[in-house]
């Protein structure tokens, strides 16, 4: 579990379309202690600014400490160091891109931590799990969610596929030819976008329709068209609710009207 207190919707919006890298060395990113009862973060917010009022110190340069563990997709984060700190007690932790002016940085993230500042103590902060994102609910293969983050791939620019299913997969897997349980062809989806409200990824059809489906379906795969099985790349699934038993038939999928994938919901 990541200690995580708000994610900020555009912040990953940001990182799903390649606006914040978390790689070590495309982005500056930095974090600082803050100050809850200064200022408020919610969700809404996006650049720096808006929680500047709040800032314990001077944001430190982290983006050395970034690295992507491809096994588990997760942006891991050795400990930082904040520096001497004064001033109010700090309660969180707020991660952004730095890009030179802080109206214009993106906010990813806010982290429980405990700093009692004395002016004297450089302060050291180890996340938990040394997990700075990682996504653990269901639904979403968190190894494409660490290319994304980490710059290896984007939605931006990105085809996606959609191909029905007869049970849910591990969410282990890296590639689509891993994932199991596969029924009925795969469709390409025409376009899609990601709003600022959670991330949220909606196609530009409301419906997807498949030919010569038989199988009990109860989940919709999404992935990214690499070219190949072995080289596309699974974003996440839709549950089929209630599970619909075919024969032999055509099959619509109608993608709900909130959208088909929500990535800031779903981060833990």
């Amino acid at each position: 579990h990541v200690p995580v207190t708000v994610w900020f919707d555009t912040g990953i919006k940001a990182g799903l379309t390649g606006g914040i890298i978390l790689n070590g060395s495309s982005h500056v990113i930095r974090a600082v202690a803050i100050d809850e009862d200064a200022v408020t973060p919610v969700n809404t917010m996006q650049f720096a600014a808006a929680l500047q009022g709040a800032f314990i110190g001077t944001p430190v340069d982290i983006s050395a400490n970034l690295s992507r563990d491809a096994a588990s997709g997760e942006i891991r984060c050795s400990p930082i160091t904040l520096g001497q700190l004064s001033g109010n007690s700090g309660e969180s932790m707020l991660v952004f891109r730095d890009t030179g002016d802080l109206a214009t940085s993106p906010m990813l993230t806010v982290q429980d931590v405990a700093i009692h500042p004395n002016g004297a103590s450089i302060w050291g902060v180890r996340l938990e799990g040394n997990k700075l994102v990682g996504y653990e609910a269901a639904g979403l293969f968190p190894r494409t969610i660490g290319k994304l983050f980490g710059g290896v791939e984007t939605l931006t620019g990105a085809t996606l596929n959609v191909q029905l299913l007869t049970a849910a997969p591990a969410y282990t897997e890296e590639f689509r030819s891993g994932v199991g349980n596969v029924v009925g062809p795969l469709v390409s989806v025409s376009g899609f976008e990601v709003l600022d409200e959670e991330a949220t990824l909606v196609p530009a059809d409301e419906t997807s329709v498949f030919s010569a489906v038989t199988g009990t379906l109860t989940h919709a795969l999404l992935s990214i068209n690499k070219g190949t099985a072995a080289t596309d790349l699974p974003l996440g699934t839709m549950q089929i609710s209630p599970s619909l038993t075919l024969t032999e038939g055509e099959y619509t999928l109608t993608y709900p009207e909130e959208g088909a994938l929500r990535f800031a919901a779903a981060a833990a």
